[in-house]
């Protein structure tokens, strides 16, 4: 009889292990799987480095390449 329960709660212990396993095998699948983004710095229309440049008196402006595609950086340009 105990031989039998410590057999099944080994079991039972094994089962959750190889479960835990199998999550953290996809999770890691999954985070390898993410293509990392690329900034891109403007700084009035010309690219920069993420401090700006020599005479720019603001902000970088980061954008991804596709914002810079579908028009939605505003490329470092101050609108008035």
């Amino acid at each position: 009889m105990i031989s039998t329960l410590v057999i099944v709660m080994g079991m039972t212990s094994w089962g959750q292990m190889a479960l835990e396993m199998s999550m953290l095998s996809e999770m890691m699948h999954t985070m390898g799987n993410q293509q990392e983004v690329v900034y891109n710095y403007w700084c009035d229309g010309v690219r920069c480095d993420e401090y700006g440049h020599d005479g720019y008196e603001g902000i970088p402006e980061d954008c991804t390449a596709e914002e810079e595609e579908n028009g939605s950086c505003g490329f470092g340009l101050v609108q008035p």
